[in-house]
């Protein structure tokens, strides 16, 4: 008898235990605190991406570098060299900084239309310019990413040409 008991009683405080700790409820994720049901808690709060554009002039010949103008004389032994433009350094601050879902890419320039040759395969872009480009103008670049929170950032770069 008084092993059942003595059962009974460490079953008794063994259910008490885990009555009173919660057990069964998700203590891994907290419950949202939204403005509608003022559940205790704290917002899950998604950062911003990063817009990042890198250029690489291949073989024309950057002079300086000043406030994100770059400043190039182009290559009149080569006039089929692109700028190579890439957003691959951007990033999505709140996950693994792989969750870039698009990059929008807006490519003007103060040369006449058509001047510019631009083959866009989605995070990289090449430039080609025209005979036109040897005088001085103007490339300008903007690069939007979006996450996959559907966040968005942009990034400016100025090409001047020489």
């Amino acid at each position: 008898m008084k092993r059942y008991i003595k059962q009974n009683t460490l079953a008794l405080v063994a259910i008490s235990l885990l009555a009173f700790s919660g057990c069964g409820e998700d203590r891994s994720h907290p419950k949202a605190n939204n403005d509608n049901n003022n559940q205790p808690g704290n917002k899950i709060i998604y950062a911003d991406p990063i817009a990042v554009i890198d250029i690489n002039g291949t073989t024309n010949h950057l002079q300086k570098d000043i406030n994100d103008t770059l400043t190039y004389r182009l290559d009149d032994t080569n006039t089929n060299n692109p700028f190579i433009v890439s957003g691959l350094r951007s990033q999505d601050m709140d996950e693994n900084n792989q969750s870039i879902v698009s990059y929008d890419w807006n490519i003007t320039s103060t040369f006449s239309a058509g001047c510019l040759d631009i083959n866009n395969t989605g995070s990289v872009v090449r430039i080609k310019t025209c005979d036109e480009a040897f005088n001085d103008g103007d490339i300008n670049i903007t690069l939007t990413v979006t996450d996959d929170e559907n966040k968005t950032a942009s990034a400016n770069k100025l090409i001047k040409t020489n």
